[in-house]
Order: structure tokens, then C-alpha cells, then sequence
């Protein structure tokens, strides 16, 4: 339940403007906007947003609805303060069959609420006394109907039992390997599918598909009224002809047991009034059955819903860039409209709106059969995009036609490459393999929607790889690789992928609207992509959407639940070609009251891309966009030392550190000899580097020996033991066994800091080694350190040479711990963005005392 003395603060604050409105323009105009402000003020607790004026499909359009991230809670309606509310109301219901599942009614003097098509609860005077208002809103927010609960109830047993049932068909499947005809046919399709989809492809894949297909059939055939998409479609008819004819007995005993949960929640998805509300209620189903049938396989998919606020931003925006740079609009012939990793058809389903919205029913068919194409890779989308794409066209337009440019291929394997080269005739693939061919003629103008984020696995041992894209890879190396970036991973990013392909899909001129990971914005290892914007592109539109949680955004700061930063990017290939592209820049959450979701999506919802003030940003020549290094005359640590590196990272903390020496022995000695005797499937946590020195055979001869055991620091003030052997540390280099000796045993002084993604800087000089996480795991920082042995051995000459001061060696590594301590430097560093790494020396005036604060350190440290 919500807190009623803050709903009741809530109505307190906002009376006072209340009574000023009545006596200045007692008008519902004037007076409805302090009840939505009311009722967004109230929904944040709840995770709802408050969306004014959005046209239902049926075309009403309530003064506001109210929604979470998957449906419509319910709807607000004002009335004018100077009539009567209840005739009103009947009116309105009588007139347009307003929905009042669960609906406000308010004139600013009474207020209705209507739950399951009757008066829940009515007030008069309603701002009199907060009491009775508070508790009406109370109920509007923790609605549920018994049809709602119902779904919760059969979705979440549906999706609990999912991984049993899934199992259970994979039994029966591997049983029907003796069936003959069975597996004749089932190679056969996955022959065409290494063809059409990916070389890489496992008959797995296809098992998959059918466990997918026998269990989800029902839902989306049902919520979509029963539509024949399996007639018309061969790749369908395929799996399908494939479950009838070998595993019908399997899937109708299937069907009795999941029979209880499907009926609630078809059920529910058919009672839906609302396209849009149909279109979330599908897009949950999709994605939790996705993340509890095969968490990884979500994963690698990147299985996540794009929110409607953001789809509908993003359609009406790219609407306006092509506007702006090429006097089209989305509805206009010949602009051809590409979603590569379509999903469930969101952004195609939008798209169809929008221009159903702009223009007249034969625009609107002739952009659906000609101009608008989609690619999926998975069957389940494919089939759920088929569906919804085919059911909102019909929805807008009372016509049926089969959407024929939704192509199940995997867009980065069908690369601009492999343009007119597809000949295989395979019986399932033949209608898609038209649709590809017919897809690869067109001159395609607009590529937009959600490409898949992940990376690569999280951990080495995930087993969840993404797949290899060779031509495409070696693309990237050509372009995003000419500048060498500290990172190599980011290029192998799948949104980098999908980037790559589709700069090289539009040709010449052209856009690209994605809404993807903003890690390059920034990153080092986004420094080659960058500078390849920067060439291949006139004009660039970011908004930044935040959220990145790792680098210590607030948790409720992303759009989509997930780690990783987001940001929606416009990229505009155009007739004018700049030297450089015109690069503008804005971070919504500079424009939003909170850093909650719903502000965000509430504000997205309401604008187009030319609402937001952008700024201009002019790249340097490191090719740097947003927080642009300082640049510094003089020395940096670079110049004095031979190199700072990063602390001792092992990717396996907890089998190579602990606070008890024997505890410590006991496991090394174990897991060494574990790892000698079952290289392949050792019990030491595996990581990619030491996957390739077992084999490469580094670690047969690997010995427990007790003398690499040593005391380092773990984090600052915490000291544990460490054994040093580097065949199992994934960063164990060279210079620190130069500093500390082969057992890290001996006490050399070094300097090792840290720099926190906001220029909080933190210093410490110790004599022992340190891990990289020294200062603590915050904002993705690694401790960096340099050590006296690390000087450079002609230091006193460079200091000699740039600062015309003639030092001691000693002077000149206390001078810089002395400084690197300063509170003076501290801000020095807090006020600019230098070099993380290699970080400036500056010689101040006073650097006499610098020398003599640093000796004390270094005195102190020795003697302790």
C-alpha cells in the first residue's frame, strides 16, 4: 500500500495553487494539470508514469493514462469544474465507450473512481480534506482486477515449470534421433539454415525452435485472434510440418499440462482494448519467457524491451532529422526503412503508426508492402513480429496482407558482402531467400532500432560465446581498428558489429537511429570508432540517457534495467560531406526533476528531437568527445618513470588471496594439482588468459611452492596473503617482480594512486604490493603504480632539461610523493581532466617543501 500521509502531504502542497487557479481562470484547462501533477507525484512510488493526451488505438485519447513498463494501469479524465460530473461521466461512457476499468473522473470539486466498470469510490469537495482523496488514489494505484490476478498467478507458474517442460520435449527429442525420416528431415532444415542464417548454426538451434514453438503457439495465436501465420509462410509450415508429423504426441501431451496457465493469460491479452496496451502485454510475455526458457540464450540475443516511450521518441525523430537534412519524411516513396534485430516488431508496429497517423491508408499500404523491411534471427520473434506487425496493420488500415519483408536472417551475416550471392534453393528457405535478395536490391535510406548489446560473456566459463562474423569482423579491424585503442574488446561489442554494418548498409546518404550502449562515447576503447564517425558521417545527434550503473550512476537510472549506459544516437550520412561531422550532444538527465526511469520515458514521450538545446562538440585530435583531456606543459609520470602500471589483477581473488596463511597453502596446493592432472575441466576458476597457457602447456609443470606466498595489500588498511605465481594471475607483469623480487617479498617503496571517474583522486605510498582494486572497487578505477626502482635512469637530466632544476634522484621521487599528498594537487586533479594514466608533474614554487613532506613519507613508511 502506498503511504497516505505522503499522498496526504502531496494534496496539501498543491491546494494552495488550487485556489489561486479557481479565482484567477476556474477552467479545466487551467485546473488539470495540478491533478496529473498530482497523480505523477504519487505513481513514481508505485514505478508508474503519467503519459497526457496519448491517442488510444480506438482513437480515444484520455487526458492521461497511466502505465508501468509493460501495460496501461489505467486512465485519468477532467471535467469541467462549472458542469455537472455525473452527467459528464455518463455522457462520455454512453457517447465513446470510454474505458473505466479503472479510471478518475475529476471536475477539481468531486472525483469518481471507476474499477471494474463500477463506482469503487466517489468524493465531493475533494480538496477540502486530503483524507478521502488520498485514499481514492490509494485505490486507483494498487488496482488489480481478478482477471489480473489471475495472469500473475498462471505467468509466473508458467514461467517457474518452463525450464521442466523445455526439458522434457528434449528428452522426447533426442529419443526420435532414431527415427530415421525424422532426422533426414531435421538435417536437411539445418542445412538450409547454415545457408540462410549462419554458417555457424547447430542442429540444436532448431530443437530450440521447436521447444519454443510447441510451447508458446497457443499465447500468440490466441491474443491475435487466431491468425493462419503458419499458412503462409514456408520456414513456419516447416517447424510446423515437423512437430505435426513426428511430434505430435509430444506436443499435446505438453498442452494438457500447460493448459491452466494459458487460458489466464490469453485471457487477459484478448480483453486488451488498446493496440498499444496488446503490443506491451506481448513484448512481457516475450521477454520473460525468453529469460526463464534460457537465460543465456537471452543474453546473447540481447533479449530486452524497448520501452514505447523511447520507440515513439525515436520514430518521430527520425522523422525530423530526414526532415531537416533531406526534405523526406518517413511516409514519402522511395525511403526505404530497414530494423535489422526487429525482436517483436516494436519499432515496425510504431513505425506503421506513425505514418498511419501522417498521411492517408494507401500510403500507409503501399510503405507496408513496398518500403518497410525487418530481419530477425530467432524464431520466436520472427513468428510474434509476423504476427503483431500483420495484426496492427490490419488494426489501422481493416485490411489483411501478409507482411512479406520480414526476413528471418541474421543481418550481420547478410552483410553488404554477400549482396546478390545468395543461389542455395532450399525448400524451407526459398520464400525467405526471395525477401533477402529482394532486401539487398533496395537502396536502403533509414536503419533504426535496438541492436543487441552484449559484449561477450560475462565470465570465461559462461560457455555462452557470441558467434563469429569473419567479413564483418575484418571490416571493423579496416576502419574502428586504424586507430590503436588500449582495448581490443570493445570491437567485438555486437552493437559495434551492428554499427559497422549498417554505416556500410546506407551507402552514401542515409540514417541510422539506434538505441544502444554509450560505452564508446566515452571509453578509451571507443577512441578507433570515433575517429571513424567522425570521417563517415556529416552530422551526429546523442542524447545521452545515462544509466551507466558501473560507473556509479543511481540504480534507478537506466531505461532498461541493465548495467550499461544507454544512449539514442541519430546518424546522418547527407549530400553536404563536412571534413569532419557536425557533432551534437545532450544528456537528458541534465533535462529531467529526478533520475527516475519514468521522467525519462514521460519527457522522451512527449518530444521530438529538435525540443532538446543540444550542444556542439569538436572533437581533439585524440579524438576524444566528451570529457576532453587537459592538456599540460611540462612533465607527466610518463617522463620520469619507466612505466605505471596497474596493481595485481587475478581474475580468481578468491582461490589466490586469504587472511589465513595454512587456509591459503591448503587450496593453492589443491587446486595446482587439480589443474596438472584435468587441464581441460580443471576447479580453478577459468579465465581466457589462463585458458590459453593450458594450451599453450604452461601449466603441466606447475608446482605448489610456499615461498610465493607473500603479504600484500589487498585494499587500503587490509592486508592479505597472496600467492605470486603468474601463470595464475591474469596481470602479474614483469615490473612488479622487478620492484619486489620473484616471491614479492622485498620492501621497495612505490607510489600508487587512483583516479575516480568524477577526478576524485587518492594517493598512498606503501612498501609492499598492491592489488587493483587497492582503493576500493568504485567507478571501474584501477590502482596504478610507480616506483622508485622504476625511475628513469637519466630522470635527473629530464628534469634538468624541461624544469632547468638540478635534483638528486632521491629529491626528485620524494618531490613527487610530497606533491602527489598535497591537498593543492588533489584539487589541481579534481579541476581538470588529465590523463588518468599519466597523470602531469608540475613543478610549483614551492617545491622545496614538496621535498621535504615527501622525505617524511618515505622516513615514516621505512621505520614502520
Amino acid at each position: 500500500m502506498l503511504n497516505k500521509s505522503i499522498i496526504s502531504q502531496y494534496i496539501s502542497d498543491l491546494k494552495p495553487r488550487i485556489k489561486r487557479i479557481r479565482s484567477i481562470n476556474n477552467t479545466e484547462e487551467s485546473l488539470r494539470p495540478v491533478f496529473i501533477e498530482l497523480l505523477t507525484k504519487v505513481g513514481d512510488h508505485k514505478k508508474l508514469w503519467v503519459i497526457a493526451e496519448e491517442r488510444l488505438s480506438n482513437n480515444k485519447k484520455p487526458d492521461a493514462s497511466i502505465k508501468n513498463l509493460y501495460t496501461i494501469h489505467g486512465y485519468y479524465e477532467s471535467k469541467s469544474p462549472n458542469k455537472n460530473l455525473k452527467l459528464e461521466i455518463n455522457k462520455k461512457i454512453k457517447k465513446s465507450k470510454y474505458p473505466i476499468q479503472n479510471t478518475i473522473f475529476e471536475n477539481s470539486n468531486s472525483c469518481v473512481l471507476y474499477q471494474d466498470n463500477q463506482v469503487a469510490k466517489e468524493i465531493s469537495k475533494m480538496w477540502d480534506d486530503p483524507g478521502p482523496l488520498s485514499e481514492l488514489l490509494n485505490l486507483f494505484f494498487n488496482y488489480e482486477s481478478q482477471e489480473i490476478k489471475k495472469f500473475h498467478k498462471a505467468q509466473k507458474q508458467f514461467n517457474s515449470n518452463l525450464p521442466e517442460l523445455a526439458n522434457e520435449i528434449r528428452e522426447e527429442l533426442i529419443q526420435m534421433e532414431k527415427n530415421r525420416d525424422y532426422m533426414k528431415k531435421i538435417d536437411s532444415f539445418v542445412s538450409e539454415c547454415r545457408e540462410f542464417i549462419n554458417p555457424y548454426f547447430e542442429r540444436k538451434n532448431v530443437e530450440d525452435w521447436l521447444i519454443q514453438h510447441i510451447l508458446t503457439e497457443q499465447i500468440f495465436l490466441k491474443v491475435f485472434d487466431e491468425q493462419q501465420y503458419h499458412k503462409s509462410n514456408n520456414i513456419s509450415k516447416t517447424i510446423s510440418s515437423i512437430e505435426k508429423e513426428f511430434l505430435l504426441d509430444v506436443k499435446n501431451k505438453i498442452l494438457k499440462k500447460i493448459k491452466p496457465y494459458i487460458a489466464p493469460i490469453t485471457n487477459y491479452g484478448n480483453n486488451m482494448i488498446d493496440l498499444n496496451e496488446r503490443q506491451l502485454f506481448l513484448k512481457k510475455i516475450y521477454q520473460d519467457f525468453y529469460n526463464s526458457y534460457n537465460k543465456k540464450l537471452a543474453d546473447r540475443f540481447g533479449i530486452i524491451y524497448t520501452p514505447n516511450e523511447i520507440v515513439k521518441f525515436m520514430v518521430k525523430s527520425t522523422n525530423k532529422v530526414i526532415k531537416k537534412h533531406f526534405n523526406k519524411e518517413l511516409k514519402d516513396k522511395n525511403v526505404h526503412i530497414l530494423d535489422p534485430a526487429t525482436g517483436t516488431g516494436t519499432f515496425v508496429t510504431e513505425i506503421i503508426e506513425y505514418i498511419d497517423n501522417q498521411s492517408d491508408k494507401e500510403t500507409v499500404k503501399y510503405k507496408y508492402i513496398n518500403e518497410i523491411h525487418a530481419n530477425e534471427i530467432s524464431v520466436l520473434p520472427y513468428y510474434v513480429a509476423n504476427l503483431s506487425i500483420e495484426y496492427t496493420y490490419e488494426q489501422l488500415t481493416g485490411k489483411t496482407d501478409h507482411f512479406k519483408n520480414l526476413v528471418l536472417v541474421d543481418s550481420l551475416q547478410n552483410s553488404s558482402v554477400l549482396k546478390g550471392q545468395l543461389t542455395f534453393e532450399g525448400l524451407a528457405f526459398s520464400e525467405n531467400q526471395k525477401r533477402v535478395k529482394k532486401q539487398n536490391e533496395k537502396s536502403i535510406k533509414i536503419i533504426i532500432g535496438n541492436p543487441p548489446y552484449n559484449q561477450h560473456q560475462k565470465r570465461f566459463d559462461d560457455d555462452n560465446p557470441n558467434k563469429k562474423y569473419p567479413a564483418l569482423e575484418e571490416r571493423i579491424r579496416e576502419t574502428y581498428g586504424l586507430i590503436k585503442s588500449t582495448k581490443e574488446k570493445l570491437s567485438q561489442d555486437k552493437y559495434i558489429k551492428f554499427l559497422r554494418w549498417a554505416t556500410d548498409r546506407i551507402d552514401d546518404q542515409g540514417v541510422i537511429s539506434f538505441i544502444i550502449n554509450r560505452s564508446f562515447l566515452d571509453a578509451d576503447s571507443g577512441k578507433g570508432v570515433r575517429a571513424c564517425l567522425e570521417k563517415e558521417f556529416d552530422y551526429i545527434y546523442i542524447i545521452d540517457l545515462g544509466g551507466n550503473i558501473r560507473k556509479g550512476d543511481p540504480k534507478d537510472s537506466n531505461v532498461f534495467d541493465i548495467q550499461a549506459g544507454v544512449a539514442i544516437v541519430f546518424f546522418v550520412k547527407s549530400e553536404i560531406k563536412n571534413m569532419c561531422a557536425r557533432i551534437k550532444y545532450i544528456k537528458l538527465s541534465e533535462k529531467v526533476k529526478k533520475d527516475k526511469k519514468s521522467y525519462k520515458l514521460a519527457e522522451l514521450n512527449q518530444s521530438y528531437i529538435d525540443k532538446y538545446k543540444f550542444k556542439t562538440i569538436v572533437p581533439n585530435k585524440k579524438h576524444q568527445w566528451l570529457n576532453q583531456e587537459t592538456e599540460f606543459e611540462g612533465l607527466s609520470l610518463n617522463d620520469v618513470f619507466n612505466k605505471s602500471f596497474l596493481g595485481i589483477f587475478t581474475n580468481r581473488d578468491k582461490e589466490v588471496y586469504d587472511l589465513n596463511k595454512e587456509t591459503l597453502e591448503k587450496r593453492l596446493k589443491f587446486l595446482i594439482k587439480d589443474l596438472v592432472a584435468n587441464p581441460s575441466s580443471p576447479k580453478i576458476k577459468l579465465s581466457r588468459d589462463l585458458k590459453k597457457k593450458i594450451e599453450k602447456g604452461k601449466t603441466q609443470y606447475l608446482k605448489f611452492d610456499k615461498n610465493k606466498i607473500s603479504v600484500v595489500g589487498y585494499r587500503k588498511n587490509e592486508m592479505k596473503y597472496f600467492y605470486s605465481e603468474k601463470i595464475l594471475s591474469d596481470v602479474l607483469t614483469n615490473q612488479f617482480f622487478e620492484i619486489y623480487g620473484n616471491n614479492l617479498q622485498t620492501d621497495n617503496l612505490a607510489l600508487c594512486w587512483c583516479v575516480f571517474s568524477k577526478n576524485r583522486f587518492e594517493v598512498d605510498l606503501v612498501k609492499r604490493p598492491v592489488s587493483a582494486d587497492y582503493f576500493g572497487v568504485q567507478s571501474g578505477a584501477a590502482t596504478r603504480i610507480s616506483s622508485y626502482v622504476l625511475l628513469k635512469k637519466d630522470v635527473v637530466k629530464i628534469f634538468q632539461t624541461n624544469y632547468n632544476l638540478n635534483l638528486k634522484r632521491e629529491d626528485i621521487f620524494s618531490y613527487i610523493v610530497g606533491l602527489f599528498h598535497s591537498k593543492k594537487y588533489k584539487e589541481f586533479i579534481a579541476s581538470n581532466n588529465f590523463n588518468k594514466k599519466n597523470l602531469p608533474v608540475p613543478l610549483w614554487d614551492n617545491y622545496k617543501d614538496y621535498i621535504k613532506k615527501g622525505k617524511e613519507k618515505i622516513k615514516a613508511l621505512k621505520s614502520s
